[in-house]
């Protein structure tokens, strides 16, 4: 072998070894940037993290006002449709009453021809068994 070639040999070898030297450089750098980009986003994501769980947090918190707000309402409607009942009992037994009341001063009267009976307010006078609330009795005007 001549010196030329054992030159050129060395050349050659020294070029591929700067080049893979080059690319290994490259590919390094181009892997630490991955690494630190991907570090950079994990931090990221960590704060956005908090900021989600906040949010999920106050989704909760609006969820158990509004069970509560909504426990609260079906307890009132229950209430209110116990006390129409009982306005609805006591009504009943009010026009029961009246129209035993209302015998009661028929039979007064069939018992007395002399009674004020057609008086009107007089205390023998039946009164009408229909309440404010219902209007008159229906079949009158």
């Amino acid at each position: 072998m001549d010196t030329t070639t054992i030159v050129t040999i060395v050349i050659i070898v020294v070029a591929v070894l700067a080049i893979a030297a080059i690319i290994g450089v490259a590919l390094r750098s181009r892997t630490d940037r991955r690494h630190r980009r991907a570090e950079e986003l994990r931090h990221k994501a960590v704060a956005h993290q908090h900021e989600v769980a906040e949010q999920e947090a106050e989704a909760e918190a609006a969820a158990a006002r509004a069970r509560e707000t909504k426990a609260r309402a079906e307890a009132q409607a229950a209430e209110a449709e116990m006390m129409q009942h009982r306005a609805t009992e006591q009504r009943t037994e009010a026009t029961t009453e009246r129209a035993k009341l209302n015998k009661e001063f028929e039979r007064a009267a069939e018992l007395d021809p002399d009674s004020a009976r057609n008086r009107p307010g007089s205390p023998n006078t039946p009164r009408s068994t229909h309440t404010r609330d219902e209007g008159p009795p229906r079949g009158k005007k």
